[in-house]
């Protein structure tokens, strides 16, 4: 039995979207029951990959502690692509219980038409103040190291985008060295408002994902990945309720630069002490 219990978690773990395949062809009722007895740390992709109408029934059969601590523990963009799918008092309780932060970004989300770039965007992304020091960086750095990204982006004091720095190369600068150095213009921007239909053929997707997206003013607000705007655009033009698009890739690329964000703790105890800069002769990635 122990086997077998075993054998059903590593395929949650690794075949997220296979198994949110199989969970919705089950009356919902017998899917949230499953999913209640699985640690939420492998039921979050399963609940993401899910088709959200159905995912939204199966959480209306859970208490509402588990649905908490299940919003809580996914992504962004997949909890409130979940939260449009329950009946807005259950989605208001829920977010007043949630931790202020996660209740932030999922406001955001929520307040974009489900047609827009804005609804779709990641907005838990590291932005950083013009005019810090590469080790003032880091230290900030330091307590939001979940939204690290490849990319930090700069934004002056009105949080207006300026530019964005490789996060590659802020590793291998001098502590004293400032940020604005390695500030580098980014292709393009999206508008939150933006439609998905005109967001889908942006040219920069071929030199740039994620792209940034801005509110009307200019304001940095988050990012984009061309394959949940694809996926997103193209169920809308079907007339398909989306599930949340490209999560296996998305959980993908989350790890890999999850695994940079634990090196955060060794750059900064260098550069305290003043690592070596980079050869000049390097190129910039």
């Amino acid at each position: 039995m122990a086997e077998a219990a075993d054998l059903t978690l590593r395929f949650l773990r690794l075949h997220p979207g296979p198994a949110a395949g199989v969970l919705e062809s089950l009356q919902p009722e017998e899917a949230a029951a499953f999913l209640q007895d699985v640690p939420t740390r492998l039921a979050a992709p399963v609940w993401s990959a899910m088709l959200p109408f159905h995912a939204g029934r199966c959480l209306m059969r859970c208490p509402e502690d588990y649905a908490v601590a299940l919003i809580a523990a996914m992504a962004a963009t997949p909890a409130a692509g979940l939260l449009r799918a329950l009946p807005e008092h259950r989605t208001q309780s829920l977010l007043q219980r949630l931790p202020g932060r996660v209740t932030f970004a999922l406001k955001l989300l929520l307040r974009y038409p489900v047609g827009t770039v804005g609804a779709w965007m990641e907005p838990a992304v590291a932005s950083l103040p013009s005019g810090l020091t590469v080790l003032e960086a880091w230290t900030r750095l330091r307590r939001d190291a979940e939204a690290l990204d490849r990319f930090l982006y700069i934004v002056d004091r009105d949080q207006r985008l300026m530019g964005r720095v490789s996060t590659a190369e802020l590793l291998r600068a001098e502590g004293e060295m400032p940020v604005d150095r390695f500030l580098a213009a980014v292709p393009a921007t999206l508008a939150a408002r933006a439609d998905l239909s005109a967001a889908a053929v942006e040219p920069a997707w071929r030199e740039c994902d994620p792209l940034p997206v801005v509110a009307r003013d200019g304001r940095f607000l988050g990012v984009a990945h061309y394959a949940v705007i694809h996926h997103a655009e193209r169920a809308a033009r079907d007339g398909e309720a989306a599930p949340m698009p490209g999560s296996t890739l998305l959980e993908l690329v989350e790890a890999y630069w999850g695994g940079l964000a634990r090196l955060i703790e060794a750059p900064f105890q260098l550069l305290s002490a003043g690592a070596p800069s980079r050869n000049r002769g390097e190129k910039r990635p």
